[in-house]
């Protein structure tokens, strides 16, 4: 979210070995949910990142804009508050990986 500090998210012990800003493209060629038409996908991009002592994963999340606004899949939400609260469900779902990892569990 433009002017939020970065939030601590997500560690995988896979990433400890990654290189320098590794790149993945998560359901290649694209994502898609059961309800988008043919012709509608997204992509999901990664990057780790080595900072510091940490791994930081950045997650960008493309194409919304070949859905159309009153898809279910956007909930019937303006642009501005559907990518908002994607953005959240993203950083909610990373944050809960974060803690299982903090606690082992994989």
């Amino acid at each position: 979210m433009p002017g939020a500090a970065p939030r601590r998210a997500f560690f995988s012990p896979a990433a400890r070995n990654a290189a320098p800003r590794y790149f993945l493209i998560a359901g290649r060629p694209s994502w898609r949910q059961a309800s988008f038409s043919s012709d509608q996908d997204t992509e999901v991009h990664l990057t780790f990142e080595p900072i510091g002592g940490e791994t930081w994963l950045t997650v960008e999340h493309f194409g919304w804009d070949a859905i159309p606004p009153d898809h279910v899949a956007r909930h019937h939400f303006p642009d501005d508050v559907f990518l908002r609260r994607h953005a959240e469900w993203w950083q909610a779902l990373l944050s809960s990986y974060g803690d299982r990892a903090a606690r082992g569990e994989t």
